[in-house]
């Protein structure tokens, strides 16, 4: 397994939610960008097919932005010796701040599961992850929020 760790200020930027290029002095006053490519997730393509398919290429690239601005450190694995390369991009596994950044673009509905396979079209947004208290059903969460908004509603009548 070969890694290597970068800042945010490494990135020179963002193309899409799974590409974003680094700076890399490769000669003396002279500076090369590189791509990489996100091992494990999909994201709609910035030229995309449809508007929709657009829309969500900007939303996922936005918070992969927002996300890689916010860190402090960011490592880059690959399972291979060497880093493989892809329409010359380095294919890594990038984790931001411990975290796998391909899993939290899935669980916020920004992508969806991806290691190389053959992909459809993004027709429809991928679901977001919602994450359910364990313990209440669906039914207990709305028998508390109803009994709350009544008791707020009998408040404000009294004032």
């Amino acid at each position: 397994m070969k890694s290597f760790r970068l800042s945010s200020s490494d990135v020179s930027r963002v193309y899409d939610g799974d590409t974003f290029f680094i700076k890399v002095d490769t000669r003396p006053n002279f500076a090369e960008e590189i791509g990489v490519r996100i091992i494990g997730v999909d994201t709609p393509e910035m030229c995309g097919v449809t508007a929709k398919e657009r829309r969500w290429a900007i939303e996922a690239r936005d918070y992969l932005e927002r996300r890689i601005n916010k860190s402090r450190k960011m490592d880059f694995l690959s399972k291979s010796k060497k880093f493989r390369f892809s329409h010359g991009r380095i294919l890594a596994v990038v984790k931001i701040d411990g975290r796998d950044i391909a899993q939290d673009i899935i669980n916020e509905g920004l992508g969806r599961k991806n290691h190389g396979e053959k992909r459809d079209g993004w027709t429809s947004r991928p679901k977001r992850k919602v994450k359910v208290l364990k313990g209440w059903s669906r039914r207990q969460v709305f028998v508390v929020t109803s009994v709350l908004l009544a008791v707020a509603v009998m408040i404000w009548d009294n004032y």
